[in-house]
């Protein structure tokens, strides 16, 4: 999607461009109404662009991934549960989800401070990195890294935008250092498994690339190594690569579900979330209570615990149908927005 909206703000810019200089061509200058409208459509589409991610993918999808359905020993839902289907989940329906968010009084864009510092933070590190020529796979692993250093920003994170209300969040049921040994395990997966996803989506672009058949500067005469005699060899890689970036997301889908519900599940029991959860900690911990010896060891045992808890096909097709609905209503939002753009720009 981000390939995507790169490409269509190239393309928007580029036809800005060449209407500026076709009107400073005509005796009459540039008409300023068109670039206006321009300005104003990129920036709203923007701001739907991003605010979709978030409302959907990022709390929507947090509240997908720690509900827990049909199990005795959920939270005790919200007034504003009252009417809904105790049977059904929450987040099965994106619109009953969005009213959730109104009707508690929570705002969707519930925790956006605290994500804005930490991608800020995230952005800076790859983005001096990639300056800094570090190269794709230098840039993975600082990318990588800065994630498992920020993981508890990335578990504040996750409790505002769980917990009811938002501003209840700042506390923490264990002190940083414990929380961060819980944190690193499952935050280092998943790090690796984000970075080997990108790196699997750029795969098939170096390899067309490399056979001349995508170029970001390729003309008519770039065809002419048609058909190449590795094609069919190209052909082949490109197909593991599409089956090993699947398999990929699923593993991404389940490593993101499982770091979330232990940072959820590291909430203070006297917190009520906006959803129902498994709040028993001996069913994540192995005790009642947080008495327990936190050790490495002891770290593992809890991720591997809650990762065989975690791997329910029910659970992977809720939060798999929330992200897909967030990327159908971005790809609308881009799709209107370009097309606005375009009749603003034949004004």
């Amino acid at each position: 999607m981000l390939i995507l909206i790169y490409f269509a703000l190239g393309s928007s810019v580029s036809q800005l461009r060449s209407y500026i200089a076709a009107q400073r061509d005509l005796s009459d200058g540039v008409t300023l109404i068109p670039i206006l409208l321009v300005v104003f459509i990129g920036s709203s589409l923007l701001s739907s662009f991003l605010s979709i991610g978030y409302t959907v993918g990022g709390v929507v999808g947090s509240l997908a991934m720690v509900e827990s359905v049909a199990n005795e020993h959920q939270s005790a839902l919200l007034p504003a549960h009252s009417d809904l289907d105790e049977r059904m989940p929450i987040t099965a329906n994106l619109r009953s989800s969005i009213r959730l968010l109104q009707r508690a009084g929570a705002s969707r864009w519930r925790g956006a401070g605290h994500y804005t510092l930490y991608s800020a933070v995230h952005f800076i590190f790859v983005f001096w990195s990639f300056i800094c020529g570090a190269g794709i796979l230098g840039v993975a692993a600082i990318s990588a890294g800065v994630t498992i250093v920020l993981a508890r920003q990335h578990m504040l994170c996750t409790h505002r935008m769980v917990v009811h209300p938002a501003v209840a969040a700042t506390a923490t049921l264990l002190d940083p250092w414990m929380e961060y040994r819980i944190l690193f395990l499952p935050s280092l997966i998943h790090a690796v498994v984000q970075q080997g996803t990108i790196l699997l989506f750029l795969a098939p672009f170096r390899i067309l690339e490399a056979e001349h058949i995508f170029t970001p500067d390729s003309d008519s005469a770039s065809y002419s190594h048609w058909p190449s005699p590795t094609l069919l060899f190209s052909v082949q890689i490109l197909f593991l690569v599409f089956l090993l970036l699947i398999l990929s997301l699923i593993l991404l889908l389940h490593t993101s579900i499982v770091l979330t519900r232990i940072e959820a599940a590291l909430l203070p029991a006297e917190m009520t979330l906006l959803g129902p959860f498994d709040r028993q900690f001996k069913a994540v911990f192995g005790s009642s209570r947080m008495d327990v010896d936190f050790s490495w060891s002891r770290s593992a045992a809890i991720l591997r615990t809650v990762w065989r808890s975690s791997w329910t096909l029910d659970t992977s097709l809720r939060v798999g149908k929330v992200y897909a609905k967030m990327l159908g209503l971005q790809s609308v939002v881009l799709l209107v927005g370009l097309g606005s753009g375009f009749i603003a720009m034949r004004l």
